[in-house]
């Protein structure tokens, strides 16, 4: 689940950076994105050992989110 987050957080944070058509992406991979990675951070947390690219996909996930909002504002 955390490359599934990792990958979801990546494509998010590159749709982010297109103006019109980039939130009918973002949103839905974002959403998909920060459930999955944090699914995924949970259960690698109870394991004892964290997962970072769980928490990369998170981290991309939230950021992708507000560069979508700046990105779209600026560009429109």
């Amino acid at each position: 689940m955390g490359v599934a987050g990792l990958i979801l957080g990546i494509l998010a944070f590159l749709a982010s950076l297109v103006p019109i058509f980039g939130p009918l992406i973002t949103v839905p991979s974002a959403a998909a994105g920060i459930s999955l990675s944090a699914v995924a951070c949970g259960k690698s947390k109870q394991r004892g050992n964290p997962s970072k690219i769980a928490l990369t996909g998170l981290l991309l996930s939230i950021t992708s989110l507000p560069v979508m909002v700046v990105n779209t504002v600026i560009r429109w």
